[in-house]
């Protein structure tokens, strides 16, 4: 038989597998062959290295070996052998490659994402690479986030990919400066539209609403500070992309900014503040919006309706600044649909051009049936001043084929490597809803449907929103004949789900 040993052998006995006897100072199996006893103390045995986790977590310090496979703690407690150990450590390697093959993956994988995007331009690719390069390979994660949302993510609150004079854009790296929590939550609005960070997102969004609500109990009566008040319009951003409720913390920014004096910001002469202004401006505007739960406040009406440049184009939605101050006034009834008719134009690129024929039409009907986009705490007013023009405006179904039409057109300008640079595609939700909600015409035409399908599938900047914007207009269509549609709303279906939907 076998020869059996034991933890408590003396050392020459456990070597050579011997049975020991235990005897002390040294054992009698050993002096019976005239060997020497190595005896029973304590051995030292220093570590190989510094090991990052396990029971050798930090070792650099001796420890007790009583076995050769055995390690034991000073209070006794048997431990991990040695082998067991090996097998440890090759397997946190083997971990470790596993997790480079990933996230190079995952660089690989956000590169496609950003090329189909459109927004890896040369100049772009080339800044983007030196900063990459300036950062350098131990940059912490929080800072190639920030790196690729000011290379590309930024993109999603622009009308217009990589615009040099955009304000936003250009001002970015002060306000953060300013604003520890517009820093966060730009790191949050980068991770949720990465579709391969999507586990992370709510880790940073806890932890860049607990930055901005700090940084507003800190503000107390004191005018607000430029970063604050853009993490503020970031953080609804960030619902209105995801399709949750976001008004609560537009109510609560507009409250601060009315105890801090908002009467007096639109006389402040920095460009950045009034570029801030006109963006709550069109966060407020009641019928850009669908599942709203806040009434609305007329910041646009109000506040940014007196400027220096009529004519000019509100750069986070794209469209004319005259053309917003006519979608002001829709939920009070002082708007006719001759208004939208007889609206000059402005400005602007082909594809521009057609977003906002797209608007004028949209804007017509949604005078003309108020139901369809009414909020649950609104009223649907018909305008109170409408005087005989003696226009004959277009049918409703002349109103609608005119709006996907236009839709249509910029769906295939997108698609092409010079309309990538334009983000024309990211205001188009509300026309195609208008369009949308008109059942009768669009269920009797599938060409119409594919329209509005093609365009709130192809968007992959707002992949979120327009997924549920669809969901619910498909919803709508499947209403249609049984008698419900005529007693609902589109508000309806989106408070059923609970989202909160900015179209613009």
């Amino acid at each position: 038989m076998k020869p059996t040993r034991t933890h408590k052998s003396c050392w020459t006995c456990k070597s050579r597998r011997r049975k020991c006897d235990r005897g002390h100072p040294t054992c009698l199996s050993c002096s019976q062959r005239g060997i020497v006893c190595e005896g029973y103390g304590v051995r030292l045995r220093w570590g190989s290295g510094i090991a990052s986790r396990g029971i050798f977590a930090g070792l650099d310090v001796p420890v007790k070996e009583i076995d050769v496979g055995g390690i034991e703690f000073g209070d006794g407690r048997a431990g991990v052998g040695v082998r067991e150990w090996r097998r440890g450590r090759k397997r946190d390697l083997e971990r470790e490659r596993d997790r480079a093959a990933r996230a190079q993956q995952q660089q690989q994988q956000e590169k496609m994402e950003t090329v189909a995007s459109g927004s890896n331009t040369t100049e772009v690719e080339t800044d983007c690479e030196s900063r990459r390069v300036s950062l350098g390979s131990d940059a912490s994660l929080d800072e190639r986030l920030f790196d690729e949302f000011c290379c590309s993510g930024i993109n999603i609150l622009c009308g217009k990919a990589n615009d040099p004079d955009c304000i936003f854009r250009n001002s970015l790296p002060t306000l953060c400066r300013q604003s520890e929590a517009l820093y966060r939550i730009c790191l949050a609005l980068q991770v949720s539209v990465s579709p391969c960070r999507s586990d992370q997102f709510f880790e940073y969004f806890d932890t860049a609403l607990k930055h901005f609500r700090s940084e507003l109990n800190r503000t107390g009566t004191a005018q607000l500070a430029d970063g604050t008040f853009t993490a503020g319009l970031l953080l609804c951003t960030i619902g209105m992309i995801r399709g949750a409720p976001w008004t609560m913390h537009l109510q609560g920014l507009y409250n601060v900014l009315l105890t801090n004096g908002l009467t007096s910001l639109r006389w402040q002469p920095t460009p950045v503040r009034a570029h801030l202004l006109e963006v709550l401006g069109i966060m407020d505007l009641s019928m850009l919006t669908i599942g709203r739960q806040r009434p609305a406040f007329g910041v646009w009406k109000q506040y940014c309706r007196e400027r220096v440049d009529p004519d000019g184009i509100e750069v986070v939605s794209g469209l004319p600044k005259t053309m917003l101050d006519l979608f002001s006034c829709i939920d009070e009834g002082t708007v006719a649909e001759e208004d939208f008719w007889n609206w000059p134009g402005a400005r602007g690129s082909l594809v521009e051009c057609q977003l906002w024929e797209a608007y004028r039409a949209a804007g017509i009907l949604t005078i003309r049936y108020p139901g369809l986009l009414l909020a649950s705490w609104a009223q649907p007013q018909r305008c109170i001043n409408q005087q005989p023009s003696g226009i004959h405006l277009p049918s409703t179904a002349i109103l609608v084929s005119r709006i996907l039409s236009n839709i249509d057109a910029i769906c295939r300008f997108s698609a092409g490597e010079e309309g990538q640079k334009s983000l024309v595609l990211n205001a188009t939700q509300y026309p195609v809803l208008v369009a949308g909600l008109q059942t009768e015409i669009v269920n009797g035409d599938s060409e119409l449907k594919r329209v509005i399908t093609t365009c709130l599938s192809i968007n992959t900047r707002r992949i979120e929103s327009n997924r549920c914007l669809l969901g619910m207009i498909e919803e709508w269509w499947r209403l249609d004949g049984t008698g419900e549609v005529a007693s609902s709303s589109i508000h309806n279906i989106a408070e059923s789900r609970g989202v909160e939907l900015g179209l613009f």
